[in-house]
């Protein structure tokens, strides 16, 4: 890099200074191009780091998925079907749906080792209990499928909890998040379809002229999506909602080490837990404001 040297030289030698006024420019463009490679490097660097995270999370999450759908003895239609609309949900391109797929098969094979697998992506990801947590998450809700989870899944996800570092309440808490979104699957689908047509009044108002009929979100499923109870104040479901919230935001799981093409799926728990949250606001009828 040179262009600070000319820079400072030109400078100088528009001094009064003359000769000494160019030597003192050049000194201190050096000085300059030296900072900005450094600036470049550090970037660079900083890129490549954040590449390798991305790549690690989206080959660890895959392993590991495979290796908790046989932890029961074997895959099942559900398994499959679970890992599937996972990666539907994720948005895969088709030659990342093959990695993916590759990776989950290989995550079955019986001389699948969990620990040395998780070993490179606590290293990488120790300081990081954002998306330690996320990662624990992605495997939850797989596990979970559509609302029920085998001993054995329990047991292999309550281990890998210890290993990742991460409280057996955080891991029951997803458990109870995932378990009442899955069992409530068509009523958060329909419900979030209405909400796309008509205003949170006309809503509301709705929901409590008529009976909640078996497609409706009822508020026991938003309590508890939430991780919380009826009993609690609204002052910490509030503050439950915004822990929530802040753990699945996209853009800062990206920033964190998330790989871009499995966004969705946190857009999507952010958006189950607001609706979640409005459902319980507009029940106890507070305000509008978080």
């Amino acid at each position: 890099m040179w262009w600070g040297k000319i820079i400072g030289g030109i400078l100088g030698w528009s001094t009064p200074l003359g000769p000494i006024g160019l030597a003192v420019g050049i000194a201190v463009g050096h000085m300059f191009d030296i900072s900005l490679k450094e600036v470049a490097m550090q970037r660079g660097r900083l890129f490549q780091r954040n590449v390798k995270e991305r790549q690690l999370f989206f080959d660890t999450t895959f392993l590991v998925m495979g290796y908790v759908a046989k932890s029961d003895g074997r895959v099942t239609e559900q398994d499959i079907e679970s890992a599937s609309k996972m990666m539907s949900r994720f948005n895969l391109s088709p030659s990342r749906r093959k990695e993916a797929i590759s990776l989950y098969q290989k995550g079955k094979q019986p001389n699948f080792d969990l620990k040395e697998t998780l070993t490179p992506f606590y290293r990488m990801f120790h300081n990081n209990i954002l998306m330690r947590n996320h990662f624990l998450e992605l495997q939850v809700e797989v596990a979970v499928g559509e609302g029920f989870i085998s001993p054995q899944k329990r047991s292999i996800l309550g281990q890998l909890t210890q290993w990742l570092g991460l409280s057996n309440q955080v891991f029951e808490r997803l458990i109870d998040f995932h378990t009442a979104s899955a069992g409530g699957f068509h009523g958060w689908r329909a419900y979030r379809e209405q909400s796309n047509k008509q205003s949170n009044e006309q809503q509301w108002r709705h929901q409590r002229q008529a009976p909640p009929s078996s497609n409706e979100v009822s508020l026991s499923e938003c309590y508890r999506l939430l991780g919380v109870t009826e009993s609690q104040s609204f002052k910490e479901i509030r503050h439950a909602y915004r822990k929530l919230m802040s753990e699945h935001h996209p853009d800062k799981l990206v920033a964190q080490g998330l790989p871009e093409d499995m966004l969705k799926s946190a857009t999507e728990k952010t958006q189950q837990i607001q609706l979640a949250y409005d459902r319980i606001r507009q029940a106890r009828g507070e305000g509008k404001s978080a």
